[in-house]
């Protein structure tokens, strides 16, 4: 972008100090509103709190912090100044939140393509009709969004480890457990210098997950990309939607042997798991890229990364004073942090920020 900007006036820049309020980097200080406001203070990173010092006096963006940031800082730019910590020259004055957002994003659109990614935006609206929760708990809310009740019927239906376990006794051996998840790991030998960070989402509605879960184990056992499988523990992992998952090291292992997985549950009934890309047009199939930690506390997973992002900047919108949908501003506060919310797929600004140095 080349335009003008400038440090927020009605903020003050308190290196080193260290806040409470959830931050993507690594926190390098704190900014206060200059004077008594609504305005709520806010973490910022190095490279912002480096940007908000260098921009006190207006104009643009310094060549070397060009240089620094490459590809990523048109992104950043847009981040700060949604955010309030910068603001940008349009029409003689000075712009930031969201009537800078409706300057420079216009009408994005605010529409899913296909059934997952509608369910995804049907859980960021009923994030914003919660109202002003506290940062965990709406993160949780956003999280079990889509989670079914446990019934008679469907604990009932749920997989028994002790019967039925031809196809996973073939493949797959018992690898650990925990009070929400039950593990295994395949049988063959595996390369342990390559991280298992893609997950494929297998999503039946829960009365079929006993069905699902065999044809996982079997069909996925002859695919050597496959590094794990999980299943939701007792009733509330099984109606939970994300209840049976598989790891990969490599996205082009999980298209492949998520596509032959469909084939085998043609016609199973569909759950769905918000927050994730589609595989198979039904969406009972979809994937998400774990990332690595940024910061000691930071999620990992995707699907909690997203939403705990996606609650950070619904907490952005209320207090900056958003006017209108604050479930708009968040959807595009989250594309800028690399998720196309058309899809739910990472974007190219996800995988250049998981390959900047930190």
């Amino acid at each position: 972008m080349e335009k003008r900007f400038r440090a927020n006036p009605r903020y003050e820049l308190h290196a080193g100090e260290q806040s409470a309020e959830p931050s993507e980097e690594p926190v390098y200080g704190y900014l206060r509103p200059v004077a008594p406001s609504s305005s709520a203070g806010r973490a910022v990173s190095a490279d912002a709190a480096l940007l908000f010092l260098t921009l006190r006096q207006a104009g643009p963006v310094p060549g070397y912090f060009r240089s620094r940031l490459g590809g990523r800082t048109d992104t950043l730019l847009l981040r700060l100044v949604l955010d309030g910590v910068l603001e940008v020259e349009h029409a003689g004055g000075f712009l930031s939140g969201d009537p800078a957002r409706q300057v420079l994003l216009g009408d994005s659109g605010y529409h899913g393509d296909g059934p997952l990614a509608r369910l995804s935006i049907e859980a960021v609206r009923y994030g914003e009709a919660l109202g002003e929760l506290p940062f965990p708990e709406l993160t949780r809310r956003l999280y079990g969004f889509g989670r079914r009740p446990a019934t008679a019927a469907r604990k009932r239906a749920a997989p028994d480890p002790g019967r039925d376990r031809a196809a996973r006794s073939r493949y797959w051996t018992p690898a650990s457990e925990d009070e929400h998840w039950v593990m295994w790991r395949p049988l063959r030998p595996q390369d342990t210098a390559e991280q298992a960070r893609f997950k494929l989402y297998i999503s039946p509605d829960p009365s079929r997950t006993a069905e699902a879960f065999e044809a996982a184990a079997d069909v996925l056992g002859h695919y050597a990309g496959a590094r794990g499988l999980k299943l939701g523990r007792g009733p509330a992992g099984l109606t939970r939607p994300d209840k049976l998952v598989a790891y990969f090291s490599r996205l082009d292992d999980l298209h492949e042997a998520g596509h032959a997985l469909h084939r085998r549950l043609a016609g199973c009934p569909v759950h769905g798991v918000p927050f994730s890309a589609e595989l198979s047009p039904d969406g009972l199939l979809s994937w998400g890229a774990d990332r690595p930690r940024s910061a000691p506390g930071q999620p990992a997973s995707w699907r909690l990364w997203i939403a705990a992002r996606l609650a950070a900047h619904l907490g952005t919108a209320r207090t900056s004073g958003v006017r209108g949908a604050l479930w708009q501003f968040a959807l595009d506060r989250l594309r800028l942090d690399g998720v196309d919310t058309r899809s739910w797929a990472p974007t190219d600004e996800f995988w250049l920020s998981m390959a900047a140095p930190t």
